[in-house]
């Protein structure tokens, strides 16, 4: 049954002959994907590239102590365990509540973390909010790559999906241009800008994702079919 519904769905996407630019809506959905779910792995793009580019400041140095061997290494990789911490809750929130809320709750956290980080007074503040930026992060990704699948035409699916992980390096492009610019500062805003910059994606994600439809599949799922519809 299943095998024939998408066979029926695959016919349909293949005689429509007109361009997405073309489709009133579909032109708006695609520009709301972008800062809601597109942009989403701009955020881990931005922080790897960052943590690099933070161990040529002077002043981030020396505020923590100069930090060498198994500190450094926890300072890189508490965002991953952040990550690994999150993920059994990952799939009960997206299923629960929706891929919306579930990009809400990880944008909440990652922004929570990166005030934390741009305002940290010590180096267990720094720690904590790399791991709040951490568990944060896979909600968003998990619901938003999930969104866009669930979202997208058929037709412009496979090459919409391409570009979420693309947007990675424009994170890290970012991020090493800001932290250059910031590198000759004298004071700890050399550090603490690109830090507080970190949040920039997940505010975008805020602000925008009331302005996208729930996923179809997720109403269905929910008994709610004529939302879906």
């Amino acid at each position: 049954m299943i095998t024939q519904s998408q066979d029926i769905v695959s016919q349909l996407a293949h005689q429509d002959n007109t361009p997405w630019y073309k489709k009133p809506n579909l032109r708006l959905l695609y520009i709301i994907f972008f800062p809601t779910l597109i942009g989403v792995e701009m955020t881990s793009g931005f922080d790897s590239s960052m943590m690099n580019g933070l161990q040529a400041v002077g002043s981030w140095d020396i505020f923590f102590n100069k930090p060498r061997g198994a500190i450094l290494g926890l300072l890189s990789s508490v965002y991953s365990l952040g990550a690994i911490v999150s993920l059994p809750f990952v799939p009960w929130i997206t299923d629960t509540f929706g891929r919306r809320m579930a990009i809400i709750f990880g944008s909440l956290f990652m922004v929570l973390g990166s005030l934390l980080q741009g305002f940290s007074k010590n180096f267990a503040m720094f720690i904590v909010s790399r791991l709040l930026l951490g568990f944060g992060i896979p909600f968003a990704i998990i619901a938003a790559s999930s969104l866009i699948g669930e979202l997208s035409h058929p037709k412009e699916r496979p090459f919409i999906g391409s570009l979420f992980n693309s947007c990675w390096f424009i994170g890290s492009i970012v991020a090493a241009g800001v932290t250059f610019g910031t590198f000759a500062m004298n004071s700890n805003w050399a550090w603490r800008i690109p830090s507080l910059l970190q949040m920039l994606p997940s505010v975008l994600q805020l602000a925008f994702i009331f302005f996208l439809p729930e996923s179809p599949r997720w109403l269905i799922s929910r008994g709610r079919k004529d939302e879906a519809y």
